[in-house]
């Protein structure tokens, strides 16, 4: 009986041990899951800063990126000093150990306590298994079996992306942010493998069991087991391009300004077959607003409208110069109703009234003041109303509408 006491205590403790060093590999999940998902958003909203040198502008994200997850584990932006020691998990190590169950360790403490990731850009390859990885979402990739128990196969190839090829990788609609602790201590770490390459992919150390090496948990559960290797924690998240919802107003006098919704609206159809991209279209405006290019009416002037779904209102522009660089709501008839179904990138200089030059713009990521979320402006619509508002606004991505990051993994 007393044997059994012992053992069923010993199983009670050890249990609660495991409890605990869970919680702390929890936490550094969720440490590390934070700086995934802000880069992936990070990293896709500023893909079109420079759409006129792409290639600069991909670089350019993917060190802010990088900026970005190191300033999330420092305290005041000052990257020489830490005084809180923010950072991704401990980075604690032991060593010793004996017997199979690794016991009498002694636990040590890095230079550093905790985990400070460095990501890596991965701008020269885009390789698949790098710390950012541009590509498109909601395919497999050919590489990862179909049979895969998990979205992301060892290798990490993936049942729901596809990197892109270097070349297209400065405007491919996806966009991967990963984080590593994953780099098991001497001498069972052997090859760094892909997890470590410098310029490509970065890795932490391995979490130890601390108080769970007291536990009755298998020696070797794998090979050669965690007791000896710790514990793997990885974080990914993935942004991907969507047609915008909602924007706010412009602001002129921020420095830069700061685009926003622009004080006139275009029928979807007209600006998807009237309007050349980048060319300049000659127009006019009415005294009552009425936007025209030729003889065809293409938009009007409008209150601001700041989401999709809200009923278009007209009004009359204040008259004299324009010099309008904004995003212009695109509207269509809803059952008698005409509502907005998205926006679009679109310039305006002239007179109002009077004549204007109207350039539509590329479709691009916004980098600021738009989202895909709903806004509390959104109106409640019938069911049926709101279902073809929805696919609408999915429709006009492939006419080149503006988009904003949404996180989709």
């Amino acid at each position: 009986m007393l044997v059994l006491f012992v053992l069923l205590v010993w199983g009670m403790l050890g249990i609660g041990s495991l409890v605990i060093d869970w919680g702390y590999v929890n936490l550094t999940r969720v440490q590390m899951q934070n700086v995934a998902d802000a880069g992936a958003e990070e990293g896709l909203r500023l893909r079109d800063v420079a759409p006129e040198d792409p290639v600069a502008s991909d670089l350019n994200r993917r060190v802010a990126v990088s900026q970005l997850a190191a300033w999330t584990y420092d305290d005041d932006f000052d990257l020489t000093d830490d005084l809180l020691q923010f950072g991704a998990g401990p980075d604690v190590f032991l060593t010793g150990g004996q017997t199979d169950l690794n016991a009498m360790q002694t636990v040590d403490v890095r230079s550093a306590p905790v985990y400070k990731p460095r990501l890596q850009w991965n701008d020269e390859a885009n390789a698949r298994h790098g710390d950012m990885v541009s590509g498109t979402f909601g395919i497999p990739d050919p590489g990862c079996s179909v049979e895969a128990p998990r979205r992301e196969c060892a290798n990490y190839t993936r049942i729901d992306f596809v990197p892109a090829e270097v070349n297209a990788s400065p405007t491919a609609d996806a966009f991967l942010v990963r984080l590593r602790r994953s780099m098991k201590p001497e001498p069972f770490q052997g090859q760094a493998g892909v997890d470590n390459v410098p310029g490509v992919s970065s890795a932490g150390p391995t979490l130890p069991l601390l108080l769970g090496l007291g536990s009755p948990l298998q020696a070797q559960i794998d090979s050669p087991g965690i007791r000896f290797t710790g514990v793997t924690v990885r974080a990914t998240a993935i942004a991907d391009a969507r047609p915008v919802r909602g924007v706010g107003l412009p602001d002129i006098l921020s420095e830069p300004p700061r685009l926003g919704v622009a004080p006139f609206g275009l029928a979807r159809a007209a600006w998807r077959d009237s309007l050349v991209v980048d060319v300049p279209g000659s127009g006019t405006v009415d005294s009552s607003g009425v936007v025209a290019v030729g003889s065809t009416a293409i938009g009007r002037f409008l209150l601001p409208i700041t989401s999709i779904g809200e009923p278009v209102l007209a009004q009359f522009p204040e008259g004299g110069q324009v010099t309008i660089d904004g995003y212009a709501p695109l509207y269509e008839d809803f059952l008698g109703t005409e509502r907005v179904v998205g926006f679009a990138r679109v310039e305006m200089t002239g007179t109002a009234p009077g004549s204007v030059q109207i350039i539509r713009r590329p479709g691009q990521v916004a980098v600021e003041n738009a989202t895909v979320t709903l806004l509390p402006a959104f109106p409640l619509l019938p069911k049926p109303e709101l279902a073809l508002l929805f696919q609408v606004n999915r429709d006009i991505q492939e006419e080149g509408a503006l988009l904003a990051p949404a996180l989709v993994r």
